[in-house]
């Protein structure tokens, strides 16, 4: 009830709008203040059909491109009159509107005399206390709770500096950080998931005031090169940064007296089945053919890539690619990673999805090491969900995204996002893939970890969409509702 009277408030003008209703006539203003639409700020006053205010209420027209920018079905006939049906795909790019109409400040508009309908349901035009219009031949609608949040699933937001915002792209993505003033993030689109892949990836991140009171604002191009300089090494949103990460990450452990080169790839050797390393026999492959049969026939041949970097001098961390060579066009050939680590003269494998590019490494304070793979990397053969490996000082390796499978009995839990802090806690916010579980109760979740303890932070109640975690242990969420949470630390 509260949020239904604050969305009443925000859009009550400070002016005095004129309304009268005479003759079945309704006199509306035409809105003065300033509008923006999933961040691009329209003009909207000298076009035929301009945004209008009737009992301090906002009035959208329903013309084929207002309703298709903000992802909204309009369709007309005589028999049925107007059909609106929401949910589907909205735009990121500007609206071009016609500005050759000199609209005056006020108008007559009427009631429409059609059968409305919205998402099937039928509108009783009757009982609306701010009800439909019609100005000019077109279907005018009201921005009223019922509308705008129950059924068109926008987010609007009115203050006197940026005048009225609205975002039919409203799902949140990724938050990607924080400043003094504001969080940011990014918001799913339906040109691509995730900034890089949408048809221009500034288009799609947004910031907002960290009081929680102000609206959605696109991002400028000089903002989002500040987020992208921003972002840890370990957990990048930004696949075009990729291999600069890879450096920055380098140059770390470089900064930290750590002498950091290439792994001599010569030194890994296939005979046969048999993997050697430094002339010594490291892994026999013939016991994956175990694991998948369907991979394999008398035939079969193995063939292997290898690469990775020595730290230090106490480890080093390779990645074998193993290929099964079955007769599958490219780049779908049935294959394997294998992780190698090498501390302290003892060798240490770890089978997964690693992909070397995507790995990173920080080496904690009590001599501890973090393996980061980063999630989200998917080729054709290989989809990576992420990992996070922890070495201790004493040279013993945990797993933790299969600790975690294993503590909280999820058999398809992967990190959407990984977050490290200075004092060596990783945090994990969950991941649901389709593809590896059944269980969708649990996407929902932040788990810490430290060495080998595990602990919940956000539990499935708290419907944990994203999560970041600032440089002073604040923890910034986002929930199903795509709202912005804070727990203060």
């Amino acid at each position: 009830m509260k949020q239904r009277l604050t969305l009443l408030l925000v859009f009550a003008m400070l002016l005095s709008f004129v309304f009268t209703v005479e003759a079945g006539t309704y006199t509306a203003s035409v809105a003065s203040f300033k509008v923006t639409l999933n961040g691009v700020e329209i003009e909207h006053q000298n076009s035929l059909y301009p945004l209008l205010v009737y009992k301090s209420i906002t009035y959208f027209p329903m013309t084929y491109d207002f309703t298709s920018y903000l992802g909204l079905s309009c369709e007309f006939d005589s028999k049925e009159g107007l059909r609106i049906t929401s949910g589907f795909s909205s735009s990121a790019g500007g609206l071009e509107l016609d500005k050759n109409t000199k609209n005056p400040k006020q108008v007559k508009a009427v009631l429409p005399t059609y059968k409305i309908t919205v998402n099937d349901r039928v509108v009783d035009n009757t009982k609306e206390v701010y009800p439909v219009l019609n100005y000019n031949g077109i279907t005018y609608f009201p921005m009223t709770w019922s509308f705008v949040h129950e059924d068109f699933k926008w987010k609007l937001h009115f203050d006197q500096t940026h005048g009225l915002t609205v975002w039919s792209i409203c799902s949140i993505d990724s938050i990607l950080g924080t400043d003094e003033e504001n969080y940011y993030f990014s918001l799913y689109h339906n040109k691509g998931i995730g900034v890089d892949l949408s048809v221009n990836e500034y288009s799609l991140i947004v910031k907002t005031s960290k009081t929680l009171a102000g609206p959605w604002l696109k991002c400028s191009v000089e903002e989002i090169e500040k987020i992208k300089s921003a972002q840890p090494y370990y957990n990048d949103y930004f696949p075009s940064r990729r291999e600069e990460s890879v450096q920055v990450n380098i140059a770390k452990l470089e900064s930290q007296g750590l002498k950091v080169s290439q792994f001599d790839e010569e030194r890994i050797m296939l005979k046969g089945s048999i993997v050697y390393k430094d002339n010594k026999e490291l892994l026999n492959l013939d016991e994956f053919i175990e694991s998948h049969p369907e991979y394999y026939s008398e035939n079969s041949k193995y063939s292997i890539r290898v690469g990775g970097y020595n730290l230090g001098d106490d480890l080093e961390v390779a990645v074998l690619y193993v290929s099964y060579n079955q007769n599958i066009p490219p780049p779908y050939t049935p294959g394997k990673n294998i992780l190698l680590i090498n501390y302290k003269g003892k060798d240490i494998i770890s089978s997964g999805t690693t992909i070397l590019n995507n790995l990173r490494f920080i080496n904690n304070k009590d001599g501890s090491w973090y393996i980061i793979e980063l999630p989200f990397s998917v080729r054709a053969s290989i989809l990576s969900l992420g990992n996070v490996y922890h070495l201790s000082s004493e040279g013993v390796l945990t797993n933790y995204i299969r600790a975690i499978q294993e503590e909280y009995g999820l058999d398809g839990f992967h990190p959407k996002t990984l977050m490290v802090t200075d004092d060596g806690d990783v945090y994990f916010c969950s991941y649901y893939h389709p593809l590896f579980s059944n269980n969708s109760e649990w996407d929902n979740m932040l788990v810490k970890a430290n060495g080998d303890k595990l602990e919940t932070v956000l539990t499935p109640d708290s419907n944990l969409r994203d999560v970041y975690v600032t440089e002073n242990g604040d923890i910034v969420y986002t929930n199903a509702s795509n709202e912005i949470k804070v727990i203060k630390r």
